[in-house]
């Protein structure tokens, strides 16, 4: 009952329990937690996490790891749909307006495997730090994706989406390979035209702004606190009080925490300069060597977007109200908790079925 009530407040409560009579407040918490020594078998049926060690220090453990692997998800998120916006428009405008697609079929597939299966590898191997643990506790109600991610997303997708208009269209102007955006084909007599090398430095850029903003992802953005004028008093009478800030621009905090995400990102970059370096790979992937001055300039946007989200993260609190946030609903926890207490009550039936049986087979 007294479970039942914390939830029926909107609280978040977990339980912990090992013997039969605590399986039904197991079942009704948020986060049911039973040792796997000596628990019975009933409690660890009805409860969410079971501790294999029979010690309490490991729950820590698994809150630690549970928010990491929540703010995993979110910077993985983040970096994706930052890359899927600004490819989606590029590709779709370029092709209404040219008639072609600015890149092709396997660097597309290229950019689909940087923002996919390489990015979850290096975002997904972060390990908790054990500081985390003093942070804001995960509510229900909190979005998957933030107001803080969404300005990260819009405001480096737009960035990213000028740049490649301006490399489109006044490229050709810049490095003195002008030509025919409509007509001109990719090779005339075998050799490789003005439109490939624009079309490998446009490619170049793309996926240099995107690596330097998966650094920009390591660390997420989070909602400043908000004080009333009473605490703010207080606060500036008080000498010593110190209120922390919620911005970080260090974004190569803990460097060498995550080996993995600077592999990832150095094989990246490094295939990234072979595939537009050699003229012998330009087979496969329709691409020619661009000149040191065409890999500078793509170098130089690439470190904009860490300028850009310096300058972003100084913003007020007015531009991240307007930012749309996303994630489950009321509606969706109450289903899953519909289906959860069915789920239990069902298994209880069904003990109960198999209790009445065996003191049926005992009478006879």
């Amino acid at each position: 009952m007294f479970v039942c009530a914390f939830r029926q407040s909107n609280s978040t409560i977990g339980v912990t329990g090992e013997g039969l009579s605590d399986s039904r407040a197991l079942s009704e918490a948020n986060v049911g937690f039973t040792m796997g020594e000596d628990g019975c078998a009933a409690a660890k049926d009805h409860a969410d996490i079971i501790l294999m060690n029979d010690n309490f220090h490991t729950v820590i453990t698994a809150i630690r790891w549970g928010r990491n692997i929540q703010d995993n998800v979110r910077k993985f998120i983040q970096f994706q749909m930052t890359v899927n916006f600004s490819c989606m428009c590029f590709v779709l405008s370029s092709s209404v307006t040219l008639g072609h697609s600015p890149f092709n079929i396997v660097q597309l597939l290229w950019i689909n495997l940087v923002m996919d299966v390489l990015a979850a590898i290096a975002f997904a191997t972060e390990n908790p730090h054990p500081t985390e643990i003093r942070g804001d506790r995960i509510k229900p109600t909190d979005k998957l994706i933030t107001k803080p991610m969404m300005r990260s997303i819009l405001s480096q997708g737009i960035y990213q989406l000028v740049v490649m208009v301006i490399m489109l269209y006044g490229g050709p102007a810049m490095f003195d390979i002008s030509y025919n955006l409509f007509t001109t084909e990719m090779k005339y007599d075998n050799v490789p035209s003005y439109r490939m090398m624009h079309q490998t430095l446009m490619f170049q850029v793309f996926i240099m702004m995107n690596l330097f903003n998966m650094i920009n992802c390591r660390i997420l953005d989070q909602m400043p606190d908000v004080t009333d004028i009473e605490s703010s008093t207080i606060a500036e009478q008080d000498e010593d009080a110190k209120i922390p800030s919620t911005r970080e621009f260090n974004i190569f905090q803990r460097p060498f925490q995550n080996f993995w995400f600077w592999i990832v990102f150095f094989g990246e970059l490094n295939v990234q300069f072979i595939m537009v370096g050699y003229p012998a790979l330009g087979y496969l992937f329709t691409t020619t060597p661009i000149t040191f001055g065409m890999h500078m300039t793509a170098i130089c946007f690439g470190l904009g977007s860490w300028i850009l989200a310096a300058i972003m993260k100084t913003t007020g609190i007015k531009l991240l109200n307007i930012m749309p946030e996303f994630g489950e609903d009321a509606e969706a926890l109450i289903k899953a908790n519909a289906v959860k207490n069915a789920k239990f009550q069902k298994s209880s039936e069904e003990n109960d079925e198999d209790e009445t049986r065996k003191g049926y087979e005992s009478d006879e």
